[in-house]
């Protein structure tokens, strides 16, 4: 009796949503739950100047707290956040076939913040998290493949080509959700950095001045950095024409067990370049497993990709999107037969 009850809540839950087969529901509740959960989480940082400043990366607050960079990481927070919410709304199937209106214009809606976050997200790569070439190349590869993404999404959407619709915004979206698998990859690599071998990381004066200040330590930082003292800012004479003005430097131990802010944020800088890699590699060799594993229902969302082409007057129904056949060695797709197969891929339409 009681196992008869859950299973009559769990089926009356999946009709709810919209959903028709359990995996489906279960692998929604697990990323979408989970990017659900990190946007919260980060919700409290659009406090830029309060909870931010404190809350974020030691050192990242000496580059992010004026200029362009404050501009950068304001604009990217404000953006992606409310995103990150409004696109799980997107993979809810009952909205997507009950309430299409809004399905459209949240659509339209996150497209925009998306492109915004983006802009912001390039602005503050020279910086986020030490700014190496390593950073700023991960970046730079994850905003051009999602902005192809949802190119290829919209544009497949207006040709009415809906499975490849499917696949290009659930690439996108887990290209995006890589950011959420960065943090415990971050947390396992900072660990083993620290006590794997002695690594340094270069960080100006200026940058440990300000962090040292920013955390309330009541000593001076050139006790921990004394070849940050004044004398260190010039090259050639001490004193007179020909002195040359530097902006100097020191080497700061990676430590996230450390006293330090500066060497904590040292192993976050060193790991996140790694963690961002790793996490991109995840999320884009996952999401093409997911879709070779769906075959059936890319082809169900063809045959009403085909349908409905037809009925909007297309010349190539069914293949009138970016599809397989127009670029590579595919066969030319042929609607399914009349009988039994039409029958079954109809028969399952959402």
């Amino acid at each position: 009796m009681k196992h008869s009850m859950i299973s009559s809540g769990w089926e009356a839950l999946l009709g709810t949503l919209g959903f028709k087969k359990s995996y489906n529901f279960i692998l929604f509740f697990i990323f979408a739950g989970g990017l659900f959960g990190f946007t919260l989480a980060r919700f409290q940082y659009l406090s830029i100047a309060g909870r931010y400043a404190t809350g974020s990366a030691p050192g990242e607050w000496f580059w992010q707290h004026a200029g362009h960079y404050r501009v950068g990481i304001t604009l990217h927070l404000g953006t992606i956040l409310p995103c990150a919410v409004l696109v799980i709304f997107q993979f809810v199937p009952a909205i997507r076939h009950k309430a299409i209106l809004f399905h459209r214009i949240n659509g339209y809606t996150i497209i925009l913040l998306f492109f915004a976050s983006n802009a912001g997200a390039l602005m503050i790569a020279r910086r986020a998290f030490g700014g190496g070439l390593e950073v700023q190349t991960g970046v730079g590869l994850l905003v051009t493949i999602c902005t192809i993404g949802i190119i290829m999404a919209y544009y497949n959407i207006r040709c009415l080509q809906i499975d490849q619709h499917r696949a290009w915004m659930l690439r996108t979206m887990f290209y995006m959700g890589s950011i959420v698998t960065i943090r415990p990859l971050l947390e396992i690599i900072t660990r083993i950095v620290s006590k794997a071998a002695n690594y340094y990381v270069v960080w100006p004066c200026r940058q440990l001045d300000y962090t040292w200040k920013l955390y309330n330590i009541p000593v001076s930082y050139l006790l921990a950095y004394p070849m940050c003292t004044p004398s260190n800012a010039t090259l050639g004479p001490a004193a007179g024409a020909g002195a040359i003005t530097i902006d100097p430097v020191a080497p700061v131990k990676v430590d996230q067990n450390g006293q330090d802010p500066a060497q904590i944020g040292a192993s976050l800088d060193i790991s996140f370049g790694v963690a961002l890699w790793i996490s991109m590699f995840l999320h884009i060799a996952g999401v093409e497993i997911y879709l070779r594993l769906t075959p059936r229902e890319s082809q169900r969302l063809r045959v009403v990709s085909y349908e409905r082409q037809v009925a909007a007057g297309y010349k190539n129904p069914g293949s009138a999107g970016l599809v397989l056949e127009k670029f590579g060695d595919a066969d030319p797709w042929v609607p399914p037969r009349e009988g039994i197969e039409a029958e079954y891929f109809l028969a399952r339409r959402d």
